[in-house]
């Protein structure tokens, strides 16, 4: 059996999985053990500095349930096990990494210890501390490369212990992405931007400002498609699988890919052959930031045109009897889907739909008379199943 020494320290990874490793030997959260066993690793690890009472561990792993003496019990078989766990690392003396000290229990000092966290911490404050661009890019990056996800894989989110330490490390994280970003965008290197967004996106898909710089870092190297795209991607995102309404100023990047196609065309025919090519003669869906300069334009016209019946209509997709309450994802997408299809069949040239929020569609219409309003209106509810969703309609004559 190897004997531990100062160039050959325990390594501890606890951003993302949790895995403790020495030379070639790797004991992981991901093995076939129990949740317990490694919650008792990871929290005698995270209080690594002192010593942790039986009573503190036996409220940590059971959180007061259970019967005391049973869980005392468990409690002495569970030590028992993580030495046997911890002893697979195959040095000497790697059982003894759990010190039982003053009644309570310590993650033994004797052995050289090495944990992502203290790498991070260290490289992330001297990125905040240094006014020199590429000192502070250089130790962003480094701090960057050892957060491989949330503290512990965010796992004990409603534990004080472990979620102040995740809040804080998550903080920094985004303070060396932010710091990175900036100068990456002031030296023009938007490629780098582009695979750090993407590769943020990963640990963390629910923050906005990772799919923000990959389409901003996008436009500006002129790769007006992959911008498109990325666009398109982080709506279907947001939408289907985070179930969140993207902010206003995600979605205010479709104004810019409008205008990124920066082609001359010299011929005025050309540009009317461009206006017309898959001319439709159906109602359109655009982005609402379109939608929205849309309603400006016709809101303002509207009284130039008497004979036609200009309305904006707010479609809102409900829970049936239960005080409008959000569907299930599952029901939610196929009612807005059903919607959109009859939208869709039922309205005219000319007419525009645009998502509004997680359960909204927004419909700017022209419609002859009140009747062909109402009849229109009743087609669009009846085509929502009335056991699966409701679909609430408010509708305001423009």
């Amino acid at each position: 059996m190897a004997i531990l020494s100062e160039t050959e320290p325990i390594i501890i990874k606890t951003f993302g999985t949790f895995s403790i490793r020495q030379g070639d030997a790797v004991i992981a959260e991901s093995d076939n053990r129990s949740k317990k066993l490694w919650k008792l690793l990871e929290y005698l690890v995270h209080h690594r500095s002192r010593t942790v009472t039986k009573e503190e561990l036996l409220t940590a792993l059971w959180q007061g349930e259970g019967d005391p003496d049973e869980n005392a019990a468990a409690l002495k078989t569970l030590l028992h096990r993580a030495r046997n766990t911890l002893d697979q690392l195959q040095f000497e003396g790697s059982r003894y990494l759990i010190l039982r000290q003053d009644g309570g229990y310590l993650w033994n000092p004797r052995f050289p210890l090495r944990i992502d966290t203290d790498d991070f911490v260290m490289l992330a404050e001297s990125a905040k501390h240094t006014d020199l661009p590429e000192e502070k890019l250089n130790a962003a990056l480094r701090a960057m490369a050892f957060y491989r996800g949330r503290y512990l894989n965010g796992k004990y989110a409603n534990e004080e212990w472990a979620k102040n330490a995740a809040d804080l490390y998550e903080k920094q994280y985004l303070y060396c992405y932010n710091a990175a970003v900036q100068i990456l965008a002031g030296d023009e290197c938007y490629d780098q931007i582009v695979f750090l967004s993407r590769h943020a996106m990963e640990i963390d898909p629910a923050q906005e400002s990772f799919y923000y710089n990959e389409i901003a870092a996008l436009l500006e190297k002129g790769d007006e498609k992959g911008a498109l795209a990325a666009y398109d991607r982080a709506m279907e995102l947001f939408y289907q699988v985070l179930r969140k309404t993207p902010s206003a100023s995600l979605r205010g990047l479709y104004r810019r890919l409008r205008r990124a196609d920066n082609g001359i065309e010299p011929d005025i025919a050309g540009v009317m052959e461009k206006l017309a090519a898959d001319r439709s003669d159906r109602a359109v869906r655009c982005e609402y930031d379109t939608f929205r300069l849309l309603y400006q334009q016709y809101s303002a016209r509207a009284s130039l045109f008497p004979e036609k019946q200009l309305r904006l209509v707010l479609l809102t997709v409900v829970t049936p009897q239960r005080n409008g309450e959000i569907p299930p994802p599952a029901v939610l997408d196929r009612a807005l889907t059903l919607l959109e299809n009859c939208l869709q069949e039922q309205l005219s040239e000319g007419d525009v739909y645009t998502r509004y929020s997680l359960t909204q569609l927004l419909v700017l219409a022209t419609f002859a008379d009140e009747d062909e309003l109402i009849s229109c209106m009743s087609k669009i509810r009846r085509s929502v199943p009335a056991d699966q969703a409701a679909v609430s309609i408010r509708s305001e004559k423009l």
